[in-house]
């Protein structure tokens, strides 16, 4: 059986092999294959000579445009020497005409000739190329045929540069001023706004934190301490410094308002106690309690707090009070908190 099925394999085989139909349809598959391999070949081919063709024009254009902006910068180059050296001869000309001109007529500057001097060197400086070579012309352009009767427009030149010169000054002060004035206002209503806008709990966090981190002493302290806060917080509107001063010392005052009303009740019972000594004159040295006792009775009470064993505390406070025991300890802070329970 085997040898039949591999009889009938190879017979199917050679039948296929020699199909005309089925060896059309291979060779048509196989034209079809390396088709499909030209045509992504040819693509690939296509797309590299695209890229190539794009960085060879990136490539030129960036060419060009440095080859531009290098004529460019030559030729801005040129004509800035250029116009320098038409500036220094038409200012060797004018310096020409004048001394020409002074030498001929000096009764312009009233024979001073560092006054000349002076103004034209300031003209050479101050005046454009283009007023200047008008000038130069208008004094006759050559040295040898100056009309010494334009000498007076050298003086009238130089009045209208000063002249310039102080309304530039003029307009740039009024400018600053107005840019101060601006700035203020700003200042003002940035202050303003930032008043009216109460204290968040980050600020208050944050200026906390600031002042524990710049200590007294240092310069510019609250400055640096409003700038902390500005930029920990983020806020629309910044603090500003002075802000910053009145809300800490806001806060500070009202750190200090608990311990004032202590200081008080201390005092009321200092006087009460003093009260009880004085009406407990008569009685016996248990009941008798100077103010050295009164004191350190009260200084234990501060020191050994209620949270202590009950037992533990007044033995605490009993050893610390010279001359008395627990028990009168105890019965003197009953007869205290009585009296001043009675004056409430």
């Amino acid at each position: 059986k085997r040898e039949e099925m591999s009889r009938l394999t190879l017979l199917v085989e050679r039948a296929m092999a020699a199909d005309p139909r089925l060896i059309k349809e291979r060779q048509q598959q196989k034209e079809e294959k390396e088709r499909k391999q030209r045509e992504k070949q040819e693509q690939l081919k296509k797309a590299e000579e695209e890229k190539r063709a794009e960085e060879e024009r990136i490539a030129k254009e960036a060419k060009e445009k440095a080859e531009a902006e290098k004529a460019l910068r030559l030729s801005e180059k040129a004509d800035r020497e250029k116009q320098k050296k038409q500036l220094r001869k038409t200012k060797q000309l004018f310096r020409k005409l004048v001394l020409a001109g002074y030498s001929e007529d000096s009764s312009v500057w009233n024979g001073n000739m560092e006054a000349m001097n002076d103004d034209m060197e300031y003209l050479c400086e101050h005046l454009e190329m283009d007023k200047l070579a008008d000038l130069t012309t208008k004094l006759g352009g050559k040295e040898e045929s100056v009309d010494v009767t334009k000498l007076g427009l050298v003086l009238d030149a130089v009045q209208q540069v000063r002249k310039e010169q102080n309304r530039d000054r003029e307009e740039a002060e009024k400018q600053r001023l107005a840019n101060r004035k601006a700035d203020a206002a700003k200042r003002q209503q940035q202050k303003l706004a930032s008043a009216a806008a109460p204290w968040t709990k980050d600020e208050l966090s944050a200026l906390a934190k600031a002042v524990k981190k710049y200590p007294p002493g240092g310069a510019n302290r609250w400055d640096t301490i409003a700038l902390f806060v500005n930029n920990l917080c983020k806020q629309a509107t910044p603090r500003t410094k002075e802000e910053c001063i009145e809300k800490y010392n806001q806060l500070a005052q009202n750190k200090k308002q608990p311990a004032a009303k202590l200081e008080s009740k201390q005092s009321s019972m200092d006087s009460t106690t003093t009260d009880a000594s004085s009406s407990n004159g008569g009685g016996s040295n248990s009941t008798v309690w100077t103010d050295a006792q009164n004191k350190a009775l009260q200084k234990a009470l501060k020191q050994f707090p209620a949270s202590m064993d009950k037992n533990e505390r007044w033995s605490s406070i009993a050893k610390a009070v010279p001359g008395k025991n627990k028990k009168e300890c105890v019965a003197r802070f009953k007869a205290i908190r009585l009296a001043l329970k009675n004056k409430q």
